[in-house]
């Protein structure tokens, strides 16, 4: 990858734009010259359904993935569509999210569908990206957070020749496909660890007598106990004084109940009594080290490839910004 890019510092000239300084060669076109741009529109509610009876159905950046969405509903009578490859874009609050259409779908008002037409698509995709704060903007300050047809038809985009469109786009793209193949074995991995879990913590292949309990079956030298018998000391938390300026903006994480993900489950609230009487199985001390052992083998793996993604997507988002930019042009 690095071979198919070199720096502007070696004598290319650069200009000035409405959107800063990009090369000589480039062009600044309003979105509408390269691109039709669809505007959603929601169907009737009775027309909604959640039996996957018609097209997916997008409303907004809630459906919204790392590149394509994933629809909760489906519609039989749509009043706007997009095709598959078209980009999508947030343009309800929040502002500018954006996805690519992996299949033909109905778009409701919250979304504007968006096809290459004198661009490469690709290009497109990865440029609107860039400008995305741009949409954001234009939005601040209105009792609304929202954009309209017409503001989105002025976001200027900066276009290179198509060649350098689609070699920009290639690099970006394969970036992005790394991310992508990280991101299915973390889901793997995630998988494995939650059955490992299963069977690990309540019946460990090697047992043959089980006894029956009231958390339900387990090996016969296992016991059932209380949290709070296994448990030094629980600690409540709480949330610092949002009126002294002192407690925040420090380097201490803060982390609170949204920061944390449980097998794709949420609770609402936990009372301390609840948890210290939660009950489990408790194997021998030997056992649980045996495995504790092979669990945290898979959390060491989920670990090292989430750093992995980490790294990808800072190589994507620094990327974004050279190379739509003029700054390292493609060989």
């Amino acid at each position: 990858m690095v071979e198919q890019v070199s720096s502007l510092s070696t004598g290319v000239k650069y200009k000035d734009t409405p959107i800063g300084k990009i090369p000589v060669d480039w062009e600044v076109v309003p979105l509408s010259k390269i691109s039709g741009i669809n505007m959603g529109q929601s169907p009737s509610s009775q027309d909604c359904n959640e039996e996957k009876d018609g097209l997916p159905f997008y409303q907004g950046n809630a459906e919204f993935g790392s590149k394509y969405p994933s629809p909760k509903k489906w519609c039989k009578r749509p009043k706007k569509t997009a095709e598959q490859g078209d980009i999508l874009i947030s343009v309800r609050a929040p502002v500018g999210d954006i996805n690519i259409a992996p299949h033909k779908c109905c778009i409701g008002r919250g979304i504007a569908a968006v096809r290459a037409k004198d661009a490469y698509d690709n290009f497109l995709y990865y440029s609107i990206i860039l400008h995305r704060k741009a949409l954001s903007k234009i939005c601040q300050g209105s009792t609304f957070e929202a954009i309209n047809r017409k503001e989105l038809t002025e976001l200027l985009i900066s276009l290179p020749p198509s060649l350098e469109q689609k070699k920009i786009a290639d690099i970006l793209t394969t970036v992005d496909d790394a991310i992508e193949k990280t991101t299915q074995i973390i889901d793997k991995t995630k998988e494995l660890k939650k059955g490992l879990m299963q069977r690990l913590l309540t019946r460990v292949i090697e047992h043959k007598k089980f006894k029956k309990t009231e958390i339900g079956e387990i090996p016969l030298d296992w016991e059932v106990v209380k949290l709070r018998d296994i448990v030094k000391k629980f600690y409540n938390g709480g949330t610092p004084d949002t009126t002294n300026r002192e407690y925040w903006d420090g380097h201490i994480p803060w982390v609170t109940g949204a920061d944390f993900e449980i097998q794709g489950t949420s609770i609402n609230g936990l009372l301390r009594g609840d948890l210290e009487s939660f009950l489990i199985p408790l194997p021998p001390v030997k056992e649980q080290k045996k495995i504790a052992k092979i669990l945290s083998s898979i959390d060491d793996e989920l670990e090292k490839e989430s750093n992995h993604r980490d790294q990808l997507i800072l190589l994507k988002n620094g990327l974004v910004q050279v190379l739509l930019t003029g700054k390292l042009r493609v060989a």
